[in-house]
């Protein structure tokens, strides 16, 4: 369901289509597997093209980690360096998407 990052609070479209969307794509599909704190989570996507990957979820945007990591790539990131681990070092947010 999720494909590519999205940061609805900068959405210009109705806030009906918006919370719409997230109750199609943000709610569903994922498990929480990590709470940061401060409205922040690591989620695994369990469905559509992304399944797999580890996602970092927040109140106002949710990205991949690492672009493209798996779930094995994140979890042996977190086992070796955990707070010190940079999550997005390699990912390259584009606006153009």
């Amino acid at each position: 369901m999720l494909e590519k990052f999205w940061l609805w609070e900068d959405d210009d479209r109705a806030a009906d289509v918006i919370e719409a969307e997230m109750q199609n794509k943000v709610y569903r599909g994922n498990i929480e597997l990590l709470y940061m704190g401060e409205a922040m989570s690591y989620n695994p996507i369990v469905t559509g093209k992304c399944r797999g990957e580890v996602w970092n979820f927040t109140d106002v945007d949710v990205q991949p980690c690492c672009e493209q990591q798996d779930f094995l790539g994140w979890f042996e990131l977190w086992l070796d360096d955990q707070d010190e681990t940079d999550y997005f070092k390699d990912y390259v947010y584009d606006e153009a998407e």
